[in-house]
């Protein structure tokens, strides 16, 4: 709220602009003038007009970020983020810096240097409010020479949620003060059509027939064919979660050995065991005792990348090309051709109706037939 004094026979507007108070003159004596001028100073106030932009040193905001997330997230989407802000913004803060570990010594090194002409387009800025849309713009047709859409709508959407952090959390102003998060002057790129692989009937029973000397893996590839659970999702899966009274794959948040997983959506959820996959769970036998329903070789929980390359190096053996994200797309394909409907295939994976309406929607073109015959 802003408020009237008068200073000898003129008065004066004292309102407060990022908390620090300002006297503003009316240039008149006259109350009744003053208070229309005491009007519009509290409406440019309200609405960000009288706001002094700030000052935000970008590796200051991005130091501070990235601890931010770390609090916030799980360790791979935290690890995602952080590679997307590195390719934004380069080694800009130590948080960002790429090391890797030497073998031979024990010591880290960061990436070898670059010839200027072959290094990748940077967003850079001394202050955070210095990055404007036209630039985030320019910066994001320069990478579109050597990533698709979808990457480009990630850099995008971490750059939002930057700039609301800075706003939230630092009290970022424009100088411009219409603008107050610069991607929102950004449009996001246009996906195209997405072309998802899946396996038949006779291309599962390959599948599965493939990989059925080794119990693990073959109970793995059926629990991500039949139930569509995310890879992590799967190897997470303790014998407590398989509820065979249920009829039930109970995917839930849980900590062990004082790590904390949730699902990706951190949403629980319950999948229901199909009779193919029934059959599958009845003649498993894990190759050693663990809490872990699919135990690494050392009986403890997989690392995912781990457990792929497993998969692909017995795949490979078989020739044949398919990976667990082709598993999950085989789950919600089969019941899309089975005409259930979108969104009882978004609750059992784990997604939003939009996304499974652009995964499998077109699987089921004969659902629209009788509606078009409205003919007397």
């Amino acid at each position: 709220m802003a408020s009237l004094l008068k200073r000898g026979s003129k008065y004066y507007v004292r309102v407060y602009v990022n908390g620090k108070q300002k006297d503003i003159s009316t240039k008149t004596s006259s109350l009744q003038l003053a208070k229309k001028v005491l009007q519009k100073v509290e409406y440019e106030n309200a609405t960000g007009q009288l706001a002094s932009a700030t000052r935000t040193p970008l590796p200051k905001l991005l130091t501070d970020f990235v601890v931010h997330l770390k609090a916030k997230h799980r360790i791979k989407s935290f690890k995602n983020d952080l590679s997307r802000l590195r390719t934004i913004f380069g080694p800009l803060v130590a948080e960002l810096e790429l090391v890797r570990k030497d073998n031979s010594t024990g010591e880290t090194e960061g990436k070898p240097d670059v010839p200027d002409d072959e290094k990748p387009p940077r967003l850079e800025a001394e202050y955070a409010e210095q990055i404007s849309p036209p630039l985030i713009n320019r910066y994001l047709d320069r990478r579109a020479g050597c990533v698709g859409p979808k990457t480009l709508n990630a850099d995008r959407e971490i750059l939002y949620r930057l700039f609301t952090y800075s706003i939230e959390h630092h009290g970022l102003i424009y100088p411009d003060p219409r603008l107050k998060n610069p991607v929102d002057g950004v449009r996001p790129r246009k996906l195209p059509a997405q072309d998802i692989r899946f396996l038949d009937a006779n291309q599962i029973k390959t599948q599965l027939d493939a990989v059925k000397d080794d119990s693990v893996l073959h109970m793995a590839v059926a629990i991500l064919i039949y139930a569509g659970l995310r890879r992590e999702e799967a190897l997470w899966l303790t014998h407590d979660d398989i509820d065979r009274r249920a009829g039930l794959i109970r995917v839930r948040a849980k900590t062990i050995d004082k790590m904390f997983w949730q699902p990706k959506t951190g949403q629980n959820r319950a999948v229901p065991i199909s009779t193919a996959l029934a059959a599958v769970l009845d003649k498993y036998k894990p190759p050693m005792i663990s809490q872990w329903l699919l135990p690494s070789p050392e009986g403890a929980r997989w690392d995912p990348d781990n457990f792929s390359h497993k998969l692909a190096d017995e795949n490979a053996k078989a020739k044949l090309p398919w990976t667990c994200l082709d598993f999950r797309h085989t789950f919600g394909s089969m019941l899309a051709q089975r005409g259930v409907s979108l969104y009882k295939i978004s609750a059992m994976m784990g997604n939003s109706p939009e996304i499974c309406r652009r995964h499998y929607a077109a699987l089921i073109p004969d659902q629209f037939v009788g509606d078009v015959n409205f003919a007397a």
